[in-house]
């Protein structure tokens, strides 16, 4: 947060719902807090070096909204192999303290304590499934599910596939191939290097792209990778399969 202002002060003080939360004493005057989901009075004051009070600002409401913590492995739609363990790793935003994960509804387990990552024994038939993620707050309170689909022993994409980002600027096919996979990069954040990942999560290829070309996996071992395109702000996932 953010006292907007050009005044001197020797400090400014941070309070949320009348309880001191931060004091800053350099300009700019910003503090970060951790807030519960709910609203909150904000209010700024601001001192003299003799610590009298020079200016209380206005009282301003916000809404404090816990952003959505997601699984970030596997990746949706991903291939796993038949008999092979299912890995998992979630990245959370907000006070969790605790994270279960299902399948097709199923308690796989839990984890309560962070970084939340569990790695669970793979003795389901071939298949797509839901993988879930619940979230417990520190309020005791269980956050919406978040949800995604692999595949178990059987691939979900097609040879003819194309993928591409809400504004078409990225694109990728095949997304099935044994020997190359064309990309195109176009107008995307300019577009500075391409990386794949394993399902491990190990680097195995990177290169600096241009704005169209193809990416050589015949090095890669085979199934499912991870390929990751990053620009100046913002950086492009998806999933390529190796037969």
């Amino acid at each position: 947060m953010v006292a907007k202002t050009d005044g001197d002060f020797a400090k400014m003080k941070l309070y949320v719902d009348d309880q001191l939360k931060a004091t800053c004493t350099t300009y700019p005057y910003f503090a970060s807090v951790n807030l519960a989901m709910g609203a909150h009075k904000i209010k700024w004051v601001g001192y003299d070096a003799d610590n009298n009070i020079l200016l209380t600002s206005n009282e301003n409401t916000v809404n404090a909204v816990d952003k959505k913590s997601s699984i970030v492995w596997p990746i949706n739609n991903a291939h796993i192999d038949l008999n092979a363990n299912i890995r998992s790793r979630v990245d959370v935003v907000g006070n969790i303290t605790g994270v279960r994960w299902y399948l097709n509804n199923q308690l796989l387990g839990e984890d309560l304590q962070a970084p939340f990552a569990m790695e669970f024994q793979n003795n389901y038939s071939e298949g797509i499934y839901k993988l879930k993620a619940s979230y417990l707050t520190d309020q005791n309170t269980w956050l919406p599910d978040d949800e995604i689909t692999i595949a178990i022993g059987k691939y979900i994409t097609s040879n003819t596939e194309t993928l591409s980002d809400a504004k078409g600027n990225v694109k990728l096919w095949p997304t099935i191939a044994d020997a190359f996979v064309n990309y195109e990069v176009n107008t995307f954040e300019n577009a500075e290097i391409i990386n794949i990942y394993n399902l491990n999560g190990a680097l195995v290829k990177t290169m600096r792209p241009k704005k169209s070309g193809q990416i050589d996996i015949r090095d890669l071992s085979t199934g499912m990778h991870l390929v990751e395109i990053i620009g100046q702000k913002r950086k492009y996932l998806n999933r390529i399969i190796k037969k």
